[in-house]
């Protein structure tokens, strides 16, 4: 057996599939912004008051209303 073995590169379809991914989640990200805009709930909104606490000098408190 005297033949190297050589790899064929694709046919360029991986970077076509890759670019169509990133596309779609890059419109799915933006549409998720634009529609949940200012609805921030839940954690966030808990991490959110508790950095803000923190950053005026009040230390960790519970943030509860």
């Amino acid at each position: 057996m005297s033949g190297s073995i050589v790899a064929k590169r694709p046919s360029g379809w991986f970077g076509r599939w890759l670019a169509l991914n990133a596309f779609f989640a890059l419109v799915l990200r933006v549409m998720y912004i634009i529609i949940a805009s200012g609805q921030v709930g839940g954690d966030g909104r808990y991490y959110h008051a508790i950095a803000a606490l923190v950053a005026d000098g009040k230390g960790f408190i519970d943030p509860k209303p």
